[in-house]
């Protein structure tokens, strides 16, 4: 709903018949996706929505790489950055390597999109500020790292735990350093940080990226 809505295409009506969020085409809120008992939308079932024919005392909680990957590479993400150069933004992807990111940058391109690459890794912050620089005013940042150590908490140590804060939580906040002078200049600017559930229900498996996400949604 947050990127619909920094993109300009969200439907803020109230009310209203359900809406297939299967449909490319659909801008209202999630709140309003039909629910089907017997053919569950894929989105929801990937979010871990409750089984619709039992009833479901709390919600589980899952964070796997599927989910992951719909955000970084999935087909609703890219239509939302073509709706933001539809209406006339530059838009900057990020990737570790530009050839990583190549193929994504290219299709904007081809739609006629103002598009660039910036590639660094987070924990490098030389990199990391060199391109920010080099790409120019950033008005709408959408932060959307989440590298997680899926290793038991007994088995993770210190250094390696330090170090998923560092690249989920830490390089956060370098990176918003770096373009929050513009925006205050410029007198406008919106921030998306994307966090988890996780912050808010811990699960097994995730100690340093929960302490991270939990971070995160307070920052």
């Amino acid at each position: 709903d947050s990127l619909l809505a920094v993109s300009g295409q969200l439907d803020a009506k109230v009310g209203g018949p359900p809406a297939n969020l299967n449909v490319s085409e659909n801008r209202r809120r999630t709140v309003y996706g039909s629910v089907s008992r017997h053919d569950l939308n894929p989105m929801l079932r990937l979010f871990d929505f409750p089984d619709p024919n039992i009833s479901s005392e709390r919600r589980t909680i899952t964070t796997v790489p599927l989910q992951q990957l719909f955000v970084l590479n999935g087909e609703f993400m890219l239509r939302q950055a073509k709706a933001l150069a539809e209406a006339g933004a530059r838009i900057l992807l990020h990737g570790r390597t530009r050839d990583r990111i190549a193929p994504r940058l290219e299709e904007l391109r081809r739609a006629g999109a103002a598009a660039d690459a910036l590639a660094f890794e987070m924990s490098d912050r030389t990199a990391m500020a060199a391109e920010v620089a080099r790409g120019g005013p950033i008005d709408i940042l959408i932060h959307n790292v989440g590298e997680r150590d899926r290793r038991p908490f007994a088995d993770i140590a210190p250094d390696d735990f330090a170090r998923l804060i560092d690249v989920d939580l830490n390089a956060a906040h370098a990176l918003v350093k770096l373009v929050v002078p513009g925006m205050v200049e410029r007198r406008w600017g919106r921030l998306i940080l994307v966090t988890s559930i996780v912050a808010d229900l811990a699960v097994p498996g995730a100690a340093s990226y929960i302490a991270a996400k939990g971070g995160l949604s307070a920052f």
